[in-house]
């Protein structure tokens, strides 16, 4: 995780937020943990609360766990699949494992327009069929699909309503431009 994800995730913007780190864990990390496959002495007893209130800052404590910090060390192909409705929270995570990741690596970034048109994408035997499986095919039984022909980056773009491709992140053909706020409205957008 990065510093702005851990502090944003932890509250640490303005009030500390005592409660979501207990309300995460419990409705999170907890209720899929309540069955593991290992059994019964495989379950994680971890006062994450706790912790988060002891460590509230991106310390080394956290630095030590944090898979951000180690992603140049992965050694296994990667397929990172992000959404730009989510990218604020999730979509940092997928761009900065694909820039950081040294193994061989993808990136697919979908235009889905709301985290529940996200999880339809991605539960949809079409998605699994058209973007998993290849993949799986090819590195875990070594068949001869069409994964390796894929761009190394591709991106849906909202306004154009469509996917373009290209070999980095950020794309090299995107023009910086700076944007200017003012008071009142602009007419650019509908509010």
């Amino acid at each position: 995780m990065t510093e702005t994800s851990i502090r944003t995730r932890f509250g640490l913007y303005g009030r500390h937020s005592r409660a979501f780190p207990s309300i995460w864990y419990n409705s999170t990390v907890r209720a899929v943990n309540r069955y593991p496959a290992g059994g019964p002495e495989r379950l994680l007893d971890w006062d994450y609360p706790g912790t988060v209130q002891r460590h509230n800052t991106y310390d080394a404590f956290w630095k030590a766990r944090a898979a951000a910090e180690h992603l140049d060390q992965i050694k296994v192909p990667v397929l990172s699949i992000g959404v730009w409705s989510k990218v604020d929270l999730h979509l940092n995570g997928n761009i900065v494992g694909f820039q950081r990741t040294t193994s061989e690596k993808k990136l697919l970034v979908f235009g889905s327009s709301s985290l529940f048109a996200a999880v339809a994408d991605f539960s949809s035997e079409r998605f699994h069929e058209q973007y998993l499986r290849p993949f799986y095919d090819h590195y875990l039984k070594g068949e001869k699909t069409s994964y390796p022909d894929e761009p190394k980056v591709r991106y849906f773009l909202n306004g154009a309503d469509e996917f373009r491709s290209s070999t980095t992140w950020p794309p090299e053909n995107i023009e910086y431009r700076p944007i200017y706020l003012s008071a009142g409205p602009t007419g650019s957008v509908e509010s």
